[in-house]
């Protein structure tokens, strides 16, 4: 209610909101009543839901699952067979023909047509695609990455 018994108004709603922050709670204050808010949440069928710190329901399983794969298939170029190799092998070779691609591939600078040249910094022989069980703080640092690299091609599809 206002100062003069009326309705909110927009000045005295936000010199509320601003002080120590404005939460639903900060409702009350204005003489709403969320009782029955809180009695139609008793009614959903999540009600009596347990809350798990999580943003996709498989998270839990990449973690602790005792099935998960620990472990790698490798075969080598021109080979037949595959070769169980560690995760750790497999990230510092990940990282190995990463740096090798990049070092190879990478431009500092490109020249037009009329001979100017312009800085570009920038590889177009890696690319990153993001999927959609990693969260958006995940993607973030990922393209971080990749553009520290100077890759051009990043894409992903987070829904979370």
């Amino acid at each position: 209610m206002g100062e003069g018994g009326g309705e909110l108004s927009r000045r005295e709603f936000f010199r509320a909101s601003t002080g120590g922050g404005f939460a639903l709670g900060g409702l009350l204050g204005f003489g709403m009543d969320l009782r029955a808010a809180h009695e139609n949440v008793a009614r959903l069928k999540i009600a009596n839901a347990r809350e798990v710190p999580s943003v996709c329901p498989a998270t839990f399983q990449l973690a602790v699952n005792p099935n998960r794969i620990t472990r790698v298939l490798y075969r080598k170029p021109g080979g037949t067979e595959w070769e169980t190799k560690s995760l750790d092998w497999a990230m510092n070779r990940i990282a190995e023909l990463t740096k090798k691609t990049r070092d190879e591939t990478f431009r500092e600078y490109w020249t037009n047509p009329e001979g100017k040249q312009k800085r570009v910094n920038h590889t177009l022989a890696i690319a990153s695609l993001g999927g959609a069980t990693m969260d958006n703080e995940w993607n973030y640092v990922q393209c971080k990455l990749m553009r520290a690299l100077g890759v051009v091609g990043i894409e992903n599809q987070a829904r979370i």
